[in-house]
């Protein structure tokens, strides 16, 4: 080990200890630079990626209880139904189910993705008595199912906000959600066949899942307790 002095003879400090010292160099300096930011990077998709993974998750879980609420009440509905009065699709796919005396009017109304984007959703108003048409009471019981509008009162199966909810389309190929099947010998049912999506203005997540799933698919057939349609 080698020392040297300064000129008042006092001993600074060795040479090998002087060079073990010394501080990093630029390049060096660049590369652990370098690889930090390289493990930033892969780090922060990561995070991203698994943010988005549990976001699409969760969206996927909404749809589903979505659905299955609704399926669930109008199989019930069609289930409980001593006959189904109307069933058209001049207006919006609509049927009218009569139970003891009480009129059901369930309706679908499709999506709408213009100006101000609407989720498909499904609607019904209940009534005792007479059709209702225009508002007021009327013995043409199918005229139910062509009047343009159900009341005010209606309620709503699904959550219609365009970014919170979620949107009822129906299968492909089809416009409707509702179909009657007859079959000889067998009480008539009818079908209910439709697809779950995220609402129209949801957010990447939720675009995820409306591209890559297209929906998640929910169908049924519910026989008459009363028969013959």
């Amino acid at each position: 080990m080698k020392y040297f002095k300064n000129p008042s003879g006092f001993t600074l400090i060795s040479i090998r200890f002087a060079q073990a010292v010394r501080g990093f160099t630029l390049i060096e300096l660049l590369v652990v630079i370098t690889v930090v930011g390289g493990l930033g990077l892969v780090l922060s998709d990561f995070l991203v990626q698994t943010l988005r993974n549990d976001n699409k998750v969760r969206i996927v879980g909404e749809v589903k209880q979505n659905g299955e609420v609704v399926l669930n009440q109008l199989v019930s509905r069609v289930r409980q139904a001593e006959k189904v009065v109307c069933e058209s699709n001049t207006i919006h796919n609509t049927i009218v189910l009569f139970t003891t005396d009480t009129y059901t009017r369930i309706r679908y109304y499709p999506q709408d993705n213009g100006s101000q984007p609407k989720n498909g959703y499904i609607a019904l108003d209940e009534w005792v008595g007479l059709a209702k048409v225009g508002g007021t009471l009327n013995e043409d019981y199918s005229l139910s199912c062509q009047e343009a509008q159900i009341e005010s009162d209606k309620v709503y199966l699904t959550n219609i906000d365009p970014l919170n909810g979620v949107s009822v389309i129906p299968i492909e190929n089809q416009t409707k959600i509702f179909f009657r099947s007859q079959k000889a010998g067998y009480p008539d049912t009818m079908e209910v066949k439709f697809k779950v999506i995220p609402g129209v203005s949801v957010g990447q997540g939720g675009q995820d899942v409306r591209t890559e799933q297209g929906g998640v698919y929910f169908g049924t057939a519910a026989q008459l307790r009363g028969g013959k349609l």
